[in-house]
């Protein structure tokens, strides 16, 4: 019996094996495989955990432990490109950027202290962060020219003559770091729609969703207008997807929104910006976590995607608490604002 499961062991690590070597060398179809796909061609009908990792094995099946561990997981769903794929079954990725409104558990999941592992100490984990130096005056700067309509072209060269460096520096043999990960929302500021192009295929984007109300109201719990948000998207100022059938964004409108209504649009712009920029670059690598009460299935996936472990106190924990005062909401009275916004939307 032993001598059976050893055998069916190394065949499935072969299966695995012959599996990315064949997947490295197509060039022909879709260069983006969905985590159903990959775990049905991975597996076989047998369980990938089963198969040894350790030693000589441990790069082989590296990639079929990542879509193990998320498998099961609420929410989760992996769309790893070719170029990705084949780093995966060494390390890490090298680059882990949020595409989010924000609000979402980004502050929590970009904590090292959260995770734990052999690992660990070759991972920097950095929030909201566009010049280490110098960061509150980076922002002010970034936010400005991001308000002043930079074209795609601009953005990228941007991204990639001042941002990327920054990041870089830090992924040093001085420094020992191999991987960076910064799943804060600053990336909206004309970062998110070039990292496929500026970074070269090596990112991989984590599209970290809460249910709407949940996140909508943590917003408006600021008691101000959107647009007054360090890291925001503004139909005022920048250029939209998202606007009323047959009007533009005028101050009038945007000030006749609640609150919550204009938290709303903005979740709406973020998920039209995503969808436009997965049109644009198709084999762009990304995660998916959508979630609402439940933070750790996110915490799972970050974890795996870094070789790491969540600590056993971490799952439970936020690090902003945005909603305490969830529990007392009139949901029927958001849920009324809501259907407003969306008349608004579909007639002007």
């Amino acid at each position: 019996h032993i001598r059976l499961c050893m055998a069916l062991h190394c065949f499935v690590e072969l299966l695995i094996w012959t599996y990315m070597v064949l997947a490295g060398k197509q060039q022909n179809g879709s260069s983006s495989t969905s985590v159903d796909v990959l775990r049905e061609e991975l597996a076989g009908g047998v369980s990938v955990s089963e198969a040894p990792c350790s030693g000589g094995h441990r790069q082989q099946c590296r990639l079929s432990v990542l879509v193990e561990r998320t498998r099961n997981l609420p929410g989760v769903k992996l769309h790893l490109a070719d170029q990705l794929r084949k780093t995966l079954l060494e390390r890490p990725p090298r680059y882990i950027f949020a595409a989010t409104t924000g609000h979402t558990g980004t502050t929590s999941l970009s904590n090292s202290k959260n995770y734990a592992g052999e690992g660990l100490v070759e991972i920097k984990f950095n929030f909201e962060v566009l010049d280490s130096r110098n960061p509150w005056q980076m922002r002010k700067e970034w936010r400005e020219w991001w308000d002043s309509s930079p074209t795609e072209q601009e953005q990228v060269q941007r991204v990639r003559s001042v941002f990327k460096p920054m990041v870089d520096n830090l992924l040093t043999p001085r420094t020992q770091k191999a991987s960076y990960v910064d799943l804060g929302h600053h990336v909206l500021h004309g970062i998110l729609g070039a990292i496929p192009l500026a970074f070269e295929g090596e990112a991989l984007l984590l599209r970290l969703r809460r249910a709407r109300h949940h996140t909508a109201f943590s917003f408006a719990e600021y008691h101000r207008d959107l647009c007054r948000n360090q890291f925001r998207i503004c139909p005022l100022t920048n250029p939209v997807q998202w606007v009323p059938l047959h009007r533009n964004w005028t101050p009038d409108l945007w000030h006749s929104l609640s609150f919550f209504q204009q938290a709303l649009w903005y979740i709406d712009e973020v998920e039209s910006e995503w969808q436009a920029l997965l049109q644009k670059h198709p084999s762009a690598s990304y995660v998916e976590c959508d979630w609402d009460n439940d933070l750790s299935p996110c915490f799972e996936l970050v974890a795996a995607l870094l070789d790491l472990e969540v600590r056993n106190d971490s799952t439970s924990m936020v690090s902003k608490r945005h909603t305490q005062n969830w529990d007392y909401v009139d949901h029927y009275k958001l849920q009324a604002e809501d259907n407003v916004y969306q008349h608004i939307m579909k007639y002007g």
